[in-house]
């Protein structure tokens, strides 16, 4: 299992990138009133919050598999 959870947390980012992309609002109101606005900027902070979110889990768990591998390593090990 802990093998696997770093691989696990950015395959959750990426997740969450998804369904913030999926929340995103599509294109811009010809006309907008103040409430389709108010629904746009909503859905503009809720896709820039998931996505932030998605892509720090992403960045974690990458950078998490790198670092194990790396202090892992062991030392007669020759990178060919």
């Amino acid at each position: 299992m802990k093998r696997f959870f770093p691989h696990l947390i950015w395959i959750s980012g990426l997740v969450v990138l998804f369904v913030g992309g999926a929340c995103a609002g599509g294109p811009p109101y010809q006309d907008p009133t103040p409430e389709m606005l108010a629904r746009e900027l909503s859905q503009e902070r809720t896709f820039e919050i998931l996505s932030s979110v998605g892509l720090s889990l992403i960045a974690v768990g990458v950078l998490w598999i790198v670092a194990r591998r790396v202090l892992t390593k062991k030392p007669h090990e020759t990178i060919a």
